[in-house]
C-alpha cells in the first residue's frame, strides 16, 4: 500500500519535472526570439528571470524525488 503511494508520488513528481522542462524549452526559444529584436533588453531580463525561476523549481522537485 504504501510502496503504490511513493510509486504514484514518483510519477507526479516525474509529470512536474517533464512540464518543468517543456516550460524552461518553450521560454529558451522566447528568449532567443526575443534576442534578436532590437530595444528587448528589458523582456530578456523577464525571461531570464523565469526560467532561472523554473530551474530552482525543478531542483526543489528533484530534491523531493531523491528523499522518496
Amino acid at each position: 500500500m504504501v510502496f503504490a503511494y511513493y510509486v504514484s508520488r514518483i510519477a507526479d513528481f516525474e509529470k512536474d519535472v517533464q512540464k518543468l522542462c517543456n516550460e524552461k524549452n518553450m521560454l529558451v526559444l522566447k528568449f532567443e526570439e526575443a534576442s534578436r529584436e532590437p530595444g528587448r533588453n528589458q523582456v530578456i531580463s523577464k525571461f531570464r528571470a523565469v526560467v532561472s525561476s523554473l530551474l530552482a523549481e525543478m531542483d526543489d522537485i528533484q530534491m523531493e524525488l531523491s528523499k522518496l
